[in-house]
């Protein structure tokens, strides 16, 4: 038997396992789209959160099952993911909420950076790190972009339902250029998960 087909196929099977354990996780369906996109290659970096629902200061506080956290660990550890995990609480007038923050990338390098610039509240390293087109993260800097409800549903080159996967906004200048990656990135989501694929445009579109 061929050593190297051998090992292809492990690998093929880890990945498989990976995505499976990622398609159980509680995270929202969002946030996976974006971990597929990471493991794809097809975004440097991304995060995901899992949170309680909120409570006033006379409520008894929540946390995050801890079954949860680390079934989002083994699915990142699965699919060779390196992580960082923040937790905190965050407040929003009298209600609280805890959350729990996993930073990601393909290697530790690149989540070091996600954390530092999320630290710094560096918007146009973010932007670089999550994969946006230059041009729409320097319009979001200046305050130059489209606003949503009166962009485009599609384009030329870019169906209705690959605009679905936007998550940033689009300058006024080179919108259709800033929107023309979205077909090769849905590609790669749906490669890697139909059913991840699925259940968020189907959210999308609800």
């Amino acid at each position: 038997m061929d050593p190297l087909k051998v090992s292809a196929r492990m690998v093929i099977n880890e990945q498989a396992r990976a995505i499976a354990t990622l398609e159980a996780t509680p995270l929202a369906v969002h946030d996976k789209v974006n971990i597929l996109a990471t493991l794809a290659g097809v975004k440097p970096a991304c995060s995901a959160t899992l949170s309680t629902s909120s409570w006033h200061d006379h409520e008894a506080p929540l946390t995050v099952p801890s079954d949860d956290i680390e079934q989002v660990r083994h699915a990142l550890s699965l699919a060779s993911l390196a992580s960082t995990v923040w937790h905190y609480r965050q407040s929003r007038g009298s209600k609280k909420q805890y959350v729990v923050e996993f930073f990601v990338a393909k290697q530790q390098q690149v989540v070091d950076q996600l954390v530092s610039a999320v630290h710094a509240g560096d918007d146009r390293k973010l932007g670089h790190l999550f994969g946006f087109p230059k041009t729409a993260v320097e319009a979001y800097i200046t305050g130059t972009v489209i606003p949503i409800r009166e962009r485009a549903r599609s384009t030329a080159d870019v169906s209705e339902e690959h605009m679905l996967f936007l998550q940033h906004m689009i300058s006024q200048a080179n919108a259709e250029d800033e929107v023309r990656y979205l077909p090769n990135y849905a590609a790669h989501v749906y490669a890697l998960s139909p059913t991840i694929y699925n259940e968020y445009v189907a959210k999308r579109r609800s």
